[in-house]
């Protein structure tokens, strides 16, 4: 009645419905118009809805998988990240976002490792980084020396992996890093104690 009044149609206007077999709640999205003869007088309308129930359950089900993961990626002690093919940042965890000095994950975002060390070590990731994503070979495990943001030396343990999309075009890499900074002093302490008891 408010479209034969008023002219205004009503656009994917969200309606719960029974399903009168099963006694589920469907979620129907409606949109009616108005039907105008030829002097513009309403005379009647058109009106269809899309059940969208399955789509909004699958909406729903995307948004808890995604915190789910956000809430395992940030509890690990791995630096993880996403990165696309100009090698900026697209994600990031916590711990990698401490370690590049960032106040969070999200400052990361758009950047690069030029923005964060040293032009030298920049260079060697982003070239590490652009063969990957040429070749579709991952890195696995590479012991690498880092330098932190307050210039402290570290090792790390990096895996660089191809990302791809639907089509399996690569369209970026997924990176994890684990300091081993205290675990290779250690076995130089026992190097030298070995070395010494020989």
């Amino acid at each position: 009645q408010q479209i034969f009044a008023t002219g205004t149609p009503v656009l994917q206007k969200e309606e719960p419905k029974t399903d009168r077999t099963s006694g589920e709640t469907r979620l129907i999205f409606v949109t009616k118009l108005p039907i105008r003869d030829s002097s513009g007088r309403i005379i009647g309308l058109v009106g269809f809805g899309n059940d969208l129930t399955e789509r909004r359950r699958a909406e729903e089900g995307l948004i808890e998988e995604r915190n789910s993961l956000r809430t395992l990626i940030d509890t690990l002690p791995d630096y993880i990240y996403v990165k696309d093919t100009q090698s900026r940042f697209v994600l990031s965890n916590t711990e990698h976002a401490r370690h590049m000095g960032a106040a969070s994950p999200e400052d990361l975002t758009g950047k690069t490792d030029f923005d964060f060390y040293p032009k030298d070590l920049a260079e060697k990731f982003f070239a590490d980084e652009q063969e990957i994503m040429r070749t579709g070979k991952p890195l696995i495990q590479k012991d690498e020396a880092n330098t932190t943001l307050k210039g402290h030396f570290c090792r790390v343990l990096s895996s660089k992996i191809p990302l791809r999309n639907a089509y399996g075009e690569i369209m970026g890499i997924v990176g994890t890093s684990l300091e081993i900074t205290r675990k290779k002093q250690m076995e130089e302490e026992l190097r030298d104690v070995n070395g010494k008891l020989v």
